[in-house]
Order: structure tokens, then sequence, then C-alpha cells
């Protein structure tokens, strides 16, 4: 986060700076907050998750990163996909969340 920015705020920046996606922050819904401990993780932090529903992927431009990668749970296995454990374990939130709504 830059500044005095909220979690949210951040996200919306983030997204048109690296996928050209301009949102308001409202946009986003929350997915959870992952916390790691010093003791454990060797920081103490905390990691805001987020979501969007509705986006196009091919209207996205990649201005960072190596490549977009679109998951479809019906058809695709997420071991098949190289991430973080974070972004993993958000994914498998995501999908759990999506199954009660």
């Amino acid at each position: 986060m830059e500044g005095d920015e909220d979690p949210s705020s951040a996200a919306a920046r983030e997204l048109e700076e690296e996928l050209e996606l301009k949102i308001e922050k409202n946009d986003l819904k929350k997915l959870i907050i992952y916390y790691k401990e010093k003791q454990y993780d060797g920081e103490d932090s905390e990691s805001n998750v987020f979501y969007l529903t509705g986006i196009d992927s091919e209207n996205l431009v990649l201005r960072e990163g190596i490549a977009i990668l679109v998951f479809d749970p019906k058809n695709d296995k997420l071991e098949n996909y190289p991430m973080s454990t974070v972004t993993r374990v958000s994914i498998m939130d995501f999908l759990e969340k999506m199954k009660n709504v």
C-alpha cells in the first residue's frame, strides 16, 4: 500500500497499473485476510484478498508479470497451474465460498 491507502484502494490501483482494469474500490468484494506471524513466517504481515465478478479476461492488458492465466474450475485442475501458496489457498477459499452463493 502507498501512503494512507486502505487495502481495497491499493488493490484497485494495482489492477489498473498491472492490467489496465479500471474499477472503483467498492467493486471489490473481500474474501479473506491471511495473517503471517514472525515466529512461523519470518515476519508479521497480512494479505487482504479480494475478488471481482463479471470481468472479461480478453479486455485485460498485461503490464506486469509473465502471463494471465484463466482458470475454469469446471474443466481444470488447480494443481496444473503454477502459483504461490497464498494464491492457491485464496482460489480454494473462493471456490468454497461460491458453492454457498
